[in-house]
């Protein structure tokens, strides 16, 4: 998987994936273990502006929801949250 190997060469590392596949936006976060972050709490959260849900575990994410058109809305609301805990 691309975002192992990007962890596997970099530490204090955020990776946020998004896609649309077959009319459904899909989401993957992932981060190194360095850094202190809740990325299930954040998928679900970022999940309900896609209308979908997600989960899985501090380090690793992931979740989907109908609306694609709402997939950039969605990774920059991500995006802001990670920035905002990492500023601390």
């Amino acid at each position: 998987m691309l975002s192992n190997l990007i962890l596997e060469r970099s530490s204090t590392t955020v990776i946020l994936f998004g896609t649309s596949v077959q009319n459904k936006a899909q989401l993957l976060f992932q981060s190194s273990s360095d850094l202190n972050l809740d990325l299930r709490g954040l998928m679900q959260k970022t999940c309900t502006t896609i209308d979908g849900r997600g989960g899985g575990k501090a380090h690793k994410a992931q979740g989907g929801g109908p609306s694609t058109d709402r997939l950039e809305q969605a990774l920059a609301v991500a995006e802001k949250e990670i920035i905002a805990t990492m500023k601390g």
